[in-house]
């Protein structure tokens, strides 16, 4: 599981559960609550961020990483900025 930390217009933050390396290029899928877009990033940074307890009553460790966007089209760059407005309006 993915979660969206920070979107601004230049790239995102997120938290996941296994490190990514840098320089990979991923899709960033945003929830259906910001428009639903599908947004090419590429990762800049990843680092440990805390442990976490599981079901099985054991920790793991969560890392946060971050991605810049690349290559979007002028539909893709719309799509952003009303996500962007969705969550300006909802602060």
């Amino acid at each position: 599981m993915v979660r969206l930390l920070d979107l601004s217009t230049l790239g995102v933050r997120i938290e996941h559960a296994k490190p990514l390396h840098e320089g990979v290029v991923c899709h960033v899928d945003l929830p259906p609550n910001l428009g639903r877009a599908s947004l090419t990033g590429q990762v800049v940074w990843t680092r440990p961020h805390k442990r976490e307890p599981t079901v099985e009553g054991d920790t793991r460790l969560a890392y946060q990483s971050g991605l810049i966007f690349i290559r979007l089209s002028p539909e893709q760059q719309a799509k952003l900025a009303d996500a962007l407005y969705i969550l300006k309006t909802e602060e």
